[in-house]
């Protein structure tokens, strides 16, 4: 009985720190190799890595994102472990689950979706898919997912295209990246069809009170940018969640 939750924190601790490297180390190099510090780019050792210690070199710490990774990732395989899902083996929900933090960080942290990390989500999210329907649903569910997040995107480029004319300057800001469209076909393949419908509609209600909210923090702040557009993943992976894991 002991040994079963010290094996969840000493998994969800490495989990943490493959999570954190990948995040720190994708973004710019496209690969994993030696952990770095992220302030002066000099190789860590492992264990300095893995103990959350600080850099021997510059002396830095390591940022708030690593401790509350590498910190939230044992209670979250706790939470899986020994109050698992009815729909979902725990083993897959803590794959599942870290797939989604790693998209999350990266969206979050440097906007973008990257290539490997969308196909590793498609074959997880067709896999996974299969696990909870069947192939036709899984199959439909993706299709549509994509297909719904295509049209929004475009929608999207043509708003920006409209607004950069309209102001005589380039918009940059999109309120979509197609990345978000394979984001979309991976959790339309988890959630199947008809889900990935109430799983769009739930991620763009998120996406709309959080924004609003953020906005309006903005304002109060005297920091508001026009345009300025939220990583939109977060929001889609945080709808497959709750319907994923509802009671």
């Amino acid at each position: 009985m002991i040994l079963t939750p010290v094996a969840c924190i000493l998994s969800g601790w490495l989990i943490g720190a493959l999570l954190n490297i990948l995040a720190d180390q994708l973004p710019d190099k496209n690969r994993i190799g030696q952990p770095q510090c992220i302030h002066c780019r000099k190789n860590l050792f492992w264990s300095r890595y893995l103990t959350l210690g600080r850099c021997d070199h510059c002396g830095q710490g390591r940022t708030a994102r690593s401790w509350v990774v590498q910190v939230g990732f044992p209670l979250l395989c706790l939470v899986v472990w020994f109050f698992p899902s009815d729909r979902i083996h725990p083993v897959i929900s803590i794959i599942l689950l870290s797939y989604f933090g790693i998209v999350s960080i990266i969206d979050i942290e440097h906007r973008l979706i990257l290539g490997p990390i969308s196909l590793a989500g498609l074959i997880i999210g067709v896999s996974v898919g299969i696990y909870l329907h069947d192939l036709p649903i899984t199959l439909l569910g993706g299709a549509a997912g994509a297909g719904i997040m295509w049209i929004l995107y475009q929608m999207g480029r043509l708003f920006s295209r409209w607004m950069s004319y309209r102001r005589g300057e380039v918009v940059d800001e999109e309120a979509l990246g197609f990345g978000d469209v394979y984001v979309a076909a991976i959790i339309g393949f988890i959630l199947g069809w008809p889900g990935i419908t109430a799983g769009l509609f739930l991620a763009i209600l998120a996406g709309g009170v959080i924004s609003g909210l953020y906005l309006l923090g903005m304002v109060v702040l005297r920091r508001y940018q026009p345009f300025k557009a939220l990583p939109y993943a977060p929001f889609l992976l945080l709808a497959a969640v709750v319907l994923i894991y509802r009671p």
